[in-house]
């Protein structure tokens, strides 16, 4: 059985509850389990990339925003500094223009400081909550379905009331995800030694 979209996943949500009248509540079943994995993953397989036009002090996050990992404007400036809202407003209290070298996030929106005083383009690298149901496919369902199915199976379960098919496919889900989250912790942590360098 190939999973490799969201037809795919459909398919074997169906065949594995093995039920003929969930087939509306699959892709509830999928988009929860999406918002799970969102929450749960902490490697960079959920990280994307946009460029954003900055000619305000503050711009709204995309729909599908999940947690910011940097912010950079494009050019030789350095990436923007996070600043926590209560530092972001008692430092930035007067409103004064320049090439903004911090931001913050509040309510849905960041904010930059100080105020641009000309158009930049800055680029944006975000995780983002997975949709198949827009985007058909994406590298976690590529390269780790199984992550996908045992989350989605755990809908299905809790949705049924299946406690024993809940616990077990937690288990599978659960483990799946550790798996990717330690795997991700040595990326660019190992070292290469070139010969005859001491």
């Amino acid at each position: 059985m190939a999973l490799a979209n969201y037809s795919d996943l459909q398919t074997a949500i169906a065949n594995f509850i093995n039920r003929d009248d969930l087939g509306t509540y699959i892709p509830d079943f999928i988009a929860l389990a999406e918002s799970r994995i969102a929450t749960d993953l902490e490697t960079n397989e959920l990280h994307t990339t946009t460029t954003l036009a900055i000619s305000s002090g503050s711009e709204a996050l995309p729909a599908n925003f999940k947690g910011l990992v940097r912010i950079k404007l494009n050019g030789t400036f350095p990436t923007l500094d996070y600043i926590t809202p209560d530092s972001f407003h008692s430092r930035y209290a007067s409103n004064f223009a320049g090439r903004p070298v911090s931001y913050t996030i509040e309510a849905n929106t960041v904010y930059f400081a100080p105020t641009p005083d000309s158009s930049y383009t800055a680029t944006y690298t975000y995780i983002a909550k997975p949709d198949l149901a827009t985007d058909l496919t994406n590298r976690l369902m590529t390269i780790n379905p199984n992550v996908y199915l045992f989350a989605c199976l755990m809908e299905a379960a809790d949705f049924i009331g299946d406690d024993d098919a809940y616990f077990k496919y937690e288990g599978k889900y659960g483990s799946a995800i550790n798996s990717l989250n330690s795997q991700d912790q040595v990326k660019g942590a190992l070292s290469i030694q070139l010969s005859d360098v001491p």
